[in-house]
């Protein structure tokens, strides 16, 4: 197994997500949490974990870098109801160095 190269983890995350519109605006019944439903399937929706590198290796990162940043509008559905969010989307790069992923961490790196 060949893992003398490199890696990275690409990371999206969600920095905010603002509710711009509702519909059918919520009655009586609707849940009490609805915008923290409707925006936590935004983020389920949008945020991604992503690493690069040879199968059958582990990739050792540092700290992740902020790459890039952009604001769009996001519609998401729960049941009846269909809302767009204001979303920041932000993305990380994490450079790292591969190792077998059945190796044991060096000495220094075990927490």
């Amino acid at each position: 197994m060949d893992c003398d190269s490199k890696c990275e983890h690409i990371q999206f995350k969600v920095t905010s997500a603002h509710l711009v519109h509702i519909h059918p605006r919520p009655k009586a019944g609707a849940p009490p949490d609805l915008e923290l439903i409707l925006s936590e399937a935004i983020k389920a929706a949008l945020e991604t974990d992503r690493h690069t590198g040879p199968k059958g290796c582990d990739c050792v990162t540092g700290d992740p870098v902020e790459v890039g940043s952009r604001e769009q509008i996001t519609k998401v559905t729960h049941g009846d109801y269909t809302a767009w969010f204001r979303v920041q989307l932000v993305k990380y790069r994490t450079a790292g160095e591969c190792m077998p992923a059945n190796d044991d961490l060096p000495e220094g790196v075990r927490g």
